[in-house]
């Protein structure tokens, strides 16, 4: 897809921050409004519950911004984040992308 003339893999995008350790899963998803936002919703992990406990949201998000910015310039990273225990799944047990833009 296509964000402020940049080309971004969502699938990537979403797998490198699964890939944290503080996250079990992710799923990136971009909101229509004056400008298309970029926006996350992860699953903590045990040590993520910890550390959002521990930090607060906005310093876990600034967190995985700057884990992701060792890979994407700054226009490509989440905007919005939305930190559940699980993501919202379909009955086949695929994530929900039609649920997800109601957390925001």
């Amino acid at each position: 897809m296509k964000l402020a003339e940049k080309r971004l893999s969502l699938g990537e995008q979403e797998q490198r921050l699964a890939d944290h350790p503080w996250l079990d899963a992710a799923a990136l998803l971009v909101l229509p409004a004056r400008r298309d936002t970029l926006c996350a919703v992860v699953a903590l992990s045990a040590q993520g519950r910890a550390q959002l406990a521990a930090l607060g949201k906005l310093a876990t998000q600034q967190v995985l911004r700057r884990y992701l910015a060792a890979w994407y310039e700054p226009v490509l990273l989440p905007r919005r984040w939305r930190f559940v225990d699980v993501l919202p799944q379909t009955e086949r047990g695929k994530p929900d992308r039609a649920a997800m833009p109601g957390l925001f």
